[in-house]
């Protein structure tokens, strides 16, 4: 017995888009939780930014100290530095050195999920550039497919109407004169101006069917 071939339904272009924006929609809350992540960060660089800062003036204050003392011709003993302010500021910027060192560690975590989750963005928005354009291709084919039946049905039309003119013709000139001025009008040729409407007609609707399955709708039956 032979076993059954398994064939797998390929996915049309509507739902391959579908598909492509739900990607896209769920990798850019992802990247909004990353950035939230990466602005916890922040607070531990300005902590280390001021630590910095206290222990610089610190050492500034020192050093116009020293300065004032030697402008006055070193008289007496050199000023002592502020050992206690600067052991303080010293061992605040340690601990907030240690924060920031251990954070830079998460840091390029982080970021290095942040970069992944963009590549993953771009690589979402081109899925649904591709499928954009392939119902776009889609909708206009069978929108010119709708074009064409149109004017095929206009040119059948003609052919029955010139038959039956003929065929009337042939036995009562009368009544095929009548039937010439009652169907001329309605069997004419299109005019440029009604071609031109109703390719517009069939293009309007091409862009709304499109417009709908890019908003992960199912267009009317009329759309």
């Amino acid at each position: 017995m032979n076993a059954k071939t398994h064939i797998e339904a390929v996915p049309t272009p509507a739902q391959l888009l579908r598909e492509a924006i739900a990607r896209r929609q769920a990798i850019a809350a992802e990247i909004t939780q990353i950035e939230q992540k990466l602005q916890f960060i922040t607070p531990i660089q300005a902590e280390e930014a001021s630590a910095q800062t206290a222990l610089n003036e610190v050492l500034r204050r020192d050093a116009e100290a020293m300065q004032a003392w030697m402008n006055d011709g070193a008289q007496g003993p050199a000023p002592e530095p502020n050992r206690k302010d600067r052991d303080e500021a010293a061992n605040k910027l340690s601990q907030a050195n240690a924060k920031m060192l251990a954070a830079g560690k998460v840091k390029e975590q982080i970021e290095s999920e942040h970069k992944d989750a963009h590549r993953r963005l771009a690589e979402a928005q081109a899925a649904i550039a591709d499928a954009e354009t392939q119902i776009m291709a889609d909708e206009f084919l069978r929108s010119a497919k709708a074009l064409a039946e149109a004017y095929l049905a206009q040119v059948k039309a003609e052919a029955h109407y010139n038959a039956a003119k003929e065929a009337v013709f042939a036995t009562n000139r009368v009544m095929a004169s009548a039937l010439t001025d009652r169907a001329a009008e309605l069997l004419r040729p299109l005019n440029r101006q009604e071609a031109g409407d109703l390719e517009l007609e069939v293009f309007q609707l091409a862009r709304r069917r499109f417009a709908a399955l890019r908003a992960g709708e199912e267009p009317k039956a009329d759309a």
